[in-house]
């Protein structure tokens, strides 16, 4: 936090960016590659010095980069953890063939090597990707403990049931591609990177997302229910509160229909949750050419801002 001369300009003027520098810019080519080369070497550096050349390594990294247009860090992160667990021979012929070039390639690689969940002498090889996968449906600074476990139920394609136990083995073996953050005095979690993200979930457009998310609807909704039932305000699980009625939206009619169970259940509280969802649902469904089906989800939510207005509701969360 700094302060500064504003003399006659604006306070918004005053703290426009000095200079902007593009990343991405042609100019700065040559400086990633040097950059990304130093980063690998420093990652490899100690690893099986005799036979395998990290500057090589980086140098091939930061090109492959380039070439697909992808974040250059992001690949050699990835690949360099690979790497110092199985070091290659970079001075046989055709090692280049060894390494995975792609992120999606490197991250498959990564997510084939995470040791499977065990429960009850069982081994479950899916569970690390379905408790990742999760996470890319989440909303601000990430999902709390429960609420992760809870999504990743409701979307694994195994039927599997995770608890927040689940969720602890998983930051134990691949942590490294989760940021753990703070919000509303909890712990929340999400993706490293929004290109992993990517990786799980290529579009939220509605059209693509509709089944699975409803299904996630409903469960948040149903775990909602449930804490309320136990005496908590609408209030206090804070991710809900704030994040609900955009899982509701993106589970389509049936995801608003599971946020018209929080309305009838406390109208002052969820009434405004449902009118969020329902115009934006309207707003995606107008995206992908579905205006007809837009119409009456908008004209509802139109209905229940009249109410809000006139003074029978609370504010909507943020």
């Amino acid at each position: 936090v700094s302060t500064r001369e504003t003399a006659e300009a604006s306070l918004i003027e005053a703290l426009q960016p000095d200079k902007l520098v593009d990343l991405g810019d042609e100019r700065y080519a040559a400086q990633t590659v040097d950059d990304v080369t130093a980063y690998t070497v420093k990652r490899l550096s100690d690893v099986a010095p005799e036979t395998m050349n990290p500057e090589a390594v980086g140098r091939l990294l930061a090109r492959s980069a380039a070439d697909s247009g992808e974040g250059a860090f992001l690949l050699a992160r990835i690949v360099t953890a690979q790497l110092r667990e199985t070091p290659i021979d970079t001075t046989r012929e055709g090692w280049e063939q060894e390494l995975a070039t792609a992120v999606d390639a490197a991250f498959e690689r990564d997510l084939s090597r995470i040791d499977p969940l065990i429960r009850d002498g069982q081994a479950l090889p899916h569970a690390g990707r379905e408790l990742l996968s999760a996470l890319a449906w989440g909303y601000g600074a990430g999902m709390p403990r429960d609420i992760w476990a809870i999504a990743a139920t409701s979307l694994s394609p195994t039927q599997t049931v995770y608890t927040s136990e689940d969720v602890l083995w998983l930051l134990e073996n691949a942590g490294r591609y989760v940021i753990e953050a703070g919000a509303s005095g909890r712990a929340v979690y999400r993706l490293a990177h929004q290109r992993l993200a990517d990786h799980f979930l290529p579009s939220r457009r509605i059209d693509h997302i509709e089944p699975e998310a409803a299904r996630l609807a409903a469960a948040l909704v149903a775990h909602y229910i449930d804490l309320l039932d136990a005496g908590a305000r609408p209030e206090d699980p804070a991710y809900l509160w704030n994040y609900v009625w955009r899982h509701g939206a993106d589970g389509g009619k049936r995801g608003v229909d599971a946020l018209r169970q929080l309305a009838a259940r406390s109208p002052r509280a969820f009434r405004p949750h449902l009118a969020l969802g329902l115009n934006q649902l309207a707003n995606s469904l107008g995206e992908v050419g579905r205006r007809l089906e837009a119409v009456k989800p908008n004209e509802e939510a139109v209905d229940l801002w009249r109410t809000q207005a006139a003074g029978e509701l609370r504010h909507p969360p943020n």
